[in-house]
């Protein structure tokens, strides 16, 4: 394994270590400043001490803070009582099909529409259409389709649907873009004008040269797209009533629900670090320019 590869394992394992180490540095700085009463975070997860004594020094609250952090899901929320992590793991259950599904629209149908544009004005239209659709913030959409839904005959299943199609629309165009892009720099690279010399045609050129580069390209999109889909989710769960893991973040903090804001921001980093991390593995294996640096 090439030593770019070790030095973002450790990289990012290091953030993760510095992270949990400083959150519970962030309820004593609320308690300190007064934005919230040490009562108030003695009901949920930090579970630290319930006054701020003057006998009570910053490493015991430190620690008290961290131990509450490490039993996450042990805890409940303040607001409605139920377990932080049955919050956590339903949230993820309906969240996590939804942007599986995004991520395979937006590869697949963005690889087609990218090939397309290459090739022809039909496919460089359907590019201009999807650029379109990106730029719109994918709220409106999701406002848009709700009358739509009321009438729809299994409405649970075709909201996830659609809030997929809604949080696939901007990565479709990431990958549309970087596949055009990708297929002009290969034919007017010094392997196509080799084979062209050599009496390949243009599909053959193609055929030959592309498949690879475009199915890491496509791996280096993965990610972006995760980012996007869990970062934007809010944005189509609630228009649509969808009770996953972007609503239930919001409405934490808009309730100061620190529990789980606390619990879904530690998953979530967690999530996408260990998302980069086997990614960047697969790439190195994949890529044979891996293995010389």
């Amino acid at each position: 394994m090439r030593n770019s590869l070790l030095n973002l394992v450790w990289a990012r394992l290091s953030v993760v270590a510095i992270t949990l180490i400083a959150l519970p540095i962030i309820p004593i700085a609320a308690i300190q400043f007064g934005f919230t009463s040490p009562e108030y975070l003695h009901r949920g997860i930090l579970q630290g001490p319930a006054t701020l004594e003057e006998n009570i020094d910053f490493f015991q609250q430190y620690i008290g803070y961290a131990r509450g952090l490490i039993e996450a899901n042990s805890t409940n929320s303040l607001v409605n009582g139920l377990a932080v992590g049955h919050l956590l793991s339903s949230s993820l259950k309906i969240t996590g099909p939804i942007v599986i599904i995004a991520i395979m629209l937006a590869l697949s149908i963005g690889l087609m529409i990218g090939i397309t544009a290459f090739l022809g004005r039909l496919g460089r239209f359907l590019a201009t259409v999807v650029l379109f659709l990106a730029c719109v913030p994918i709220a409106v959409f999701a406002y848009l389709s709700l009358e739509w839904l009321s009438g729809a005959a299994d409405s649970g299943a075709t909201k996830l649907l659609v809030a997929a199609i809604l949080l696939s629309f901007y990565p479709m165009h990431l990958v549309a873009t970087a596949t055009r892009t990708l297929l002009q720099d290969l034919t007017h690279s010094g392997n196509a004008e080799f084979l062209r010399a050599c009496g390949f045609n243009e599909s053959g050129i193609l055929l030959s040269q592309a498949p690879k580069p475009l199915a890491l390209k496509l791996l280096t999109l993965t990610y972006p797209a995760f980012i996007f889909s869990l970062s934007f989710c809010f944005f189509v769960e609630t228009p649509l009533g969808i009770p996953g893991f972007g609503q239930r973040f919001f409405n934490a903090i808009q309730s100061l629900d620190y529990p789980v804001i606390i619990a879904f921001s530690v998953s979530g980093f967690i999530t996408l670090t260990a998302i980069e991390l086997t990614l960047a593995v697969v790439h190195t294996v994949l890529d044979p320019r891996a293995k010389h640096g």
